[in-house]
């Protein structure tokens, strides 16, 4: 009869999210970045973004630059412009990476076609020092 049981369904990764973003708001970082990790994996962008910034941050998880970039690049492809814009900074300012300002402004500039704001501010920022103003 046990071949018959009917199985759990395994997490979504809108579920996997969420119990990342539970564990994330009460202190709970390294579960927080298995939750993210885990819903990335099954194509969660938002959380793609969300492991990038605790991999940013050393919260839960050691200090990973080059995986934080990873995230954020994979999360900007699915159209995060907050993923977009930290991107970009860690492009501007060579955090962790090599420092790039074609790829800051490039990653700004989607990020401001998506609405955010500050990203529009740095891209107007970066055009004037680009152009010697």
């Amino acid at each position: 009869l046990e071949a018959y049981q009917i199985r759990p369904a395994s997490p979504t990764a809108q579920q996997l999210y969420e119990e990342g973003r539970r564990c994330e708001v009460e202190g709970h970082f390294t579960p927080a970045f298995e939750g993210y990790q885990k819903a990335a994996n099954k194509g969660h962008v938002k959380a793609n973004t969300c492991a990038g910034v605790l991999l940013i941050q050393g919260k839960g998880v050691s200090v990973d630059k080059q995986g934080a970039l990873a995230y954020f690049l994979s999360a900007a492809e699915g159209g995060d412009a907050r993923a977009m814009y930290n991107a970009g900074r860690m492009y501007e300012k060579g955090d962790g990476i090599v420092e790039d300002r074609d790829q800051a402004l490039l990653w700004y500039q989607k990020a401001a076609d998506a609405g955010n704001q500050e990203a529009r501010k740095k891209c107007e920022t970066l055009q004037r020092v680009s152009c010697g103003l």
